[in-house]
């Protein structure tokens, strides 16, 4: 069957596909490759059935092969048609096969395919009445009506809702949209027909604001709606338990109500599981853990104080699946597919590795390293209690046992009296006062060949976000509200839609946004000055972490996989393409 597809027999091949097919009907295998057989052929709808029964009989077997994903992410249809549905639906079901990058990515596909639905066009009109005053009284039965009709058509879509359930909406058409809907609902919560019709709907609308940390615009008539639902629910005026829930479940649209009296008054049973576990019980189990974190040292820095008080109030990144499930390797066989150029392989000879994140956020990291690689101890630190608590809920649903997980200051590592075989720091040191002082800290912890994981901001590749910090210092923004509004601004700007800011995931997501365009300390870097960390630290450049196709790109421009270790070629690299490193310098160097 190979061979017939290799020397372009397609059409042998194809029928050898369904000969096979008929007599093992469940393997995986022989329905991807017909779809192969059929892709390559120009027969997109075809191939696209074959990829969905391939994807149906094991995701597994998808997870480890990405057909239907890759398929779904390389084709734009020009209409809406139902395979394409069908397909979007296979895969954002089994989300934990997919992962946190490939679903954020799919996610993002399905949406742009969604806006073909003719649900989504007929309420684009009203998109723009996001931003004003809806005035439903001057509206006629009529239109009111046809709002109504639409917005439940939209809510028994299955993919738009599996797009919104546990994802965020990197897309501002949809979010304009999402935003005129959740009004329109949230101002006509008292209908009850209407209400508990699109009851799963509003569910999956609290649960998507959530999970984008409530960044959506919320108008003053908006609030002063919600500000009366409150006071009903907690003057007990509302009495119907399946009233109360869907007014709970409104306001959830808007506020996190994981510590609010009005939850408390009612029994959990009565809530939507899928938000009691999220937005309610999670949060809880979040605040007894962070009672458990040990620490390594009292947080003095001035600027670490400010960057802790930062992630207490938005902690980073929120993520529910990791990249790592289901996937296994040892410490050797991880480090040798990276692609890296060591100098010694006395890091290896080691029975079990010691390994430290710096920096380690909300467990993300940590918890995918300790589900990939077997053979290692992990310590992971990191300034904000309240991402740790979230790191150590994650580890624990992960049932990983290999982590250790302290709150205190990369300044203070030597607290720790242990050297490491590996140290990691990702998206951290450009956040202190002194970078130098962390670069220093880490290195003194690092065994000699030892291996070093840095991610650093690219100055180059962050140039179109200096508008944006310059003019968020400005606005000197302290609250969560005037940090939404500040985005509104821009997104109501003129030319908004050209704004390179859009291409930036974190732009739709509080605590992500906050990162973006006001941190509290930031530093950039260049090439240059990388090298000059690298030779001051006594340190040994192994490569840059190859994503997105980084290498091939790279020897594509160079004719030559020769320079691939050498960062002046980089430095020409870059400067011939600037968005290389918007996602961070993420490289690899190892002690000499």
């Amino acid at each position: 069957l190979e061979q017939y597809i290799k020397s372009n027999q397609l059409q042998k091949a194809y029928d050898l596909g369904l000969e096979l097919i008929k007599t093992d009907n469940k393997n995986p295998y022989l329905y991807s490759i017909t779809g192969d057989i059929l892709k390559k052929s120009n027969h997109f709808l075809e191939a696209l059935n074959y990829y969905i029964k391939s994807a149906k009989i094991d995701p597994h077997y998808e997870k480890i092969n990405s057909k239907l994903y890759d398929f779904l992410m390389s084709t734009n249809p020009s209409e809406y048609i139902d395979e394409w549905s069908n397909g979007f639906e296979i895969l954002l079901s089994n989300k934990k096969y997919l992962g946190h990058t490939k679903l954020n990515l799919i996610t993002s596909k399905a949406i742009k395919y969604f806006k073909l639905n003719q649900a989504f066009v007929n309420l684009s009109k009203y998109s723009e009445n996001s931003f004003i005053s809806l005035h439903l009284e001057k509206m006629s039965e009529n239109e009111l009506s046809e709002i109504k009709t639409n917005i439940s058509d939209l809510s028994s879509i299955k993919v738009f809702l599996l797009c919104l359930e546990e994802c965020r909406v990197c897309d501002i058409e949809a979010e304009k949209l999402l935003t005129f809907v959740r009004k329109f609902i949230l101002l006509n919560i008292y209908d009850e027909v209407f209400s508990l019709k699109i009851s799963d709907f509003i569910e999956i609308l609290a649960l998507n604001s959530f999970f984008n940390d409530y960044i959506f615009y919320i108008s003053e008539e908006e609030t002063i709606k919600l500000d009366e639902i409150e006071n009903k629910l907690q003057a007990n005026k509302i009495t119907k338990t399946q009233d109360k829930v869907i007014n709970i479940l409104a306001i959830s649209m808007y506020r996190n109500l994981s510590n609010s009296p009005i939850i408390k008054n009612l029994k959990s049973e009565y809530l939507p599981l899928k938000f009691y576990k999220y937005c309610i019980l999670n949060p809880y189990k979040e605040k007894n853990l962070i009672k458990s974190v040990k620490t390594f040292g009292k947080i003095e820095n001035k600027v670490s104080s400010k960057v802790k008080k930062q992630y207490e109030i938005f902690p980073y990144p929120q993520w529910i699946y990791s990249d790592t499930y289901l996937q296994k390797t040892n410490f050797k066989e991880y480090i040798n597919s990276l692609g890296l150029k060591l100098s010694n392989y006395d890091v290896f000879k080691k029975f079990e590795k010691s390994i430290l994140i710096a920096g380690c956020g909300t467990g993300k990291e940590a918890v995918e390293y300790g589900e990939l690689i077997s053979d290692i101890n992990i310590t992971a630190v990191d300034l904000s209690s309240k991402s740790l608590g979230y790191a150590l809920r994650k580890s624990s649903e992960s049932k990983i046992k290999n982590i250790n997980f302290l709150q205190g200051d990369i300044l203070n590592l030597q607290n720790l009296n242990k050297t490491f075989d590996l140290v990691m720091s990702n998206g951290v040191i450009h956040h202190m006062e002194d970078p130098n002082a962390g670069f220093s800290s880490i290195n003194k912890c690092l065994k000699k060949n030892g291996l070093l994981k840095l991610s650093l901001y690219s100055e180059i590749a962050r140039r179109n976000l200096l508008e944006y910090q310059d003019l968020a210092k400005s606005e000197k923004i302290s609250s969560h509200l005037q940090l939404r509004n500040f985005r509104n601004k821009i997104i109501k700007c003129e030319n908004f839609k050209s704004k390179q800011i859009l291409d930036f995931g974190d732009f739709y997501n509080s605590s992500t946004f906050k990162d973006l365009v006001l941190h509290e300390q930031e530093h950039t870097f260049n090439i240059q000055k990388i090298k000059e960390v690298i030779k001051r630290l006594n340190l040994k450049f192994c490569g840059f972490q190859n994503t997105r196709g980084l290498y091939n790109k790279f020897i594509q421009h160079f004719r030559s996989s020769q320079n691939l270790y050498d960062l002046d070629y980089w430095e020409e690299f870059e400067e011939k393409y600037p968005d290389t490193f918007s996602a961070m310098y993420q490289f690899w160097c190892q002690k000499i």
